[in-house]
């Protein structure tokens, strides 16, 4: 069985009380034959059929991790002060996918063959359900800069209200910055490590 890791031959040779030397080269059919094997066949079926099972869900786990390692945000150019917006249409998609991997995840949390790999499902469903609820906050937040941006810079509503005026000015240049940061890092784990500072 070629989905057998070295913790499914020590869980064989604990319930054997036999010890397979799976890393000599000189492994070989027989070394296994001489282990009292039939004595304990439904146990060694079932560390059999985990194994099968066990790669099955390092597969999809590693699929979702390669998945967002190269996932990138996408951004908007706002008025001609450059690229300080989440685009739209690309933001809810990479939502969506992360709504898709969370399914996946869940799915593999739940199942009983998890063991090996549970803390790091773990890892990435809060990873991802983190970032989900921080693009909800970042796209709320940007709403509101926009409309903001549109009251105090530049307008009348600037110089009637100028305490206001100059708390805006502080914020608009820290979404600057954080937008400038994130530009130049794309990756959606590198945005998100910015945010949560």
């Amino acid at each position: 069985n070629k989905a057998m890791e070295k913790r499914h031959w020590t869980r064989i040779e604990d319930l054997t009380d036999y010890k397979f030397d799976i890393e000599s080269e000189s492994f070989q059919l027989r070394d296994i034959m001489r282990a009292p094997l039939l004595e304990y066949k439904e146990d060694i079926e079932d560390i059999c059929v985990a194994a099968v099972k066990e790669r099955d869900i390092e597969g999809k786990l590693k699929q979702v991790i390669a998945e967002w390692s190269t996932q990138e945000f996408s951004f908007g150019t706002f008025k001609t002060r450059g690229e300080l917006l989440l685009k739209g249409n690309e933001t809810a998609e990479i939502v969506s996918l992360m709504e898709d991997s969370l399914m996946i995840l869940g799915s593999l949390l739940s199942n009983r063959y998890n063991a090996p790999f549970k803390a790091n499902i773990q890892k990435w469903v809060a990873n991802l359900t983190g970032t989900t609820e921080i693009i909800e906050q970042w796209l709320l937040v940007q709403n509101l800069w926009i409309y903001l941006e549109a009251v105090f810079v530049g307008g009348d509503i600037a110089k009637q209200l100028p305490q206001e005026a100059k708390r805006f000015a502080n914020i608009d240049k820290s979404w600057a910055k954080i937008m400038a940061y994130a530009h130049e890092n794309r990756t959606w784990s590198s945005v998100v490590s910015v945010t949560r500072c």
